[in-house]
């Protein structure tokens, strides 16, 4: 929704409709009842418990898979927005204007295709081993 505004109206009055999209979260942190809420103790930390906690995922295939596939999709994936905006500015030669239509028109596009079933039914009928 964001890009779309940026593409319409600009920068500046986008950024000034996302401040106010926080409203309601100010607000509902307002009217949290802070006399239900309970401290914990706080967990014992030792020298080498974050090494150790890499031991431990590492020694599990189930956790280590998970770890790698986080690394993977975080460092190739996410780095979608960047490598958009050097295109649009690159390739297309235009402003945050032009940058907001190419992010609203990425998305609707991904949208409107239909996600195949083979690969649904691929990705869940995988045995899970412990």
């Amino acid at each position: 929704m964001i890009s779309w505004s940026i593409a319409s109206v600009g920068t500046g009055w986008a950024f000034l409709i996302n401040g106010v999209s926080f409203v309601a979260v100010l607000l509902s942190l307002s009217l949290l009842r802070t006399s239900a809420l309970h401290a914990n103790e706080r967990a014992h930390r030792a020298k080498g418990s974050f090494t150790g906690g890499f031991r431990y995922v590492w020694k599990r295939p189930d956790l280590k898979a998970i770890l790698v596939m986080l690394f993977l999709i975080g460092t190739f994936g996410l780095n979608f927005p960047i490598f958009i905006s050097t295109m649009a500015v690159s390739v297309f030669h235009t402003d945050a204007r032009g940058y907001g239509a190419l992010s609203s028109i990425m998305a609707s596009v991904c949208l409107r295709r239909k996600p195949s079933n083979e690969a649904f039914n691929l990705m869940f009928s995988m045995p899970v081993r412990s």
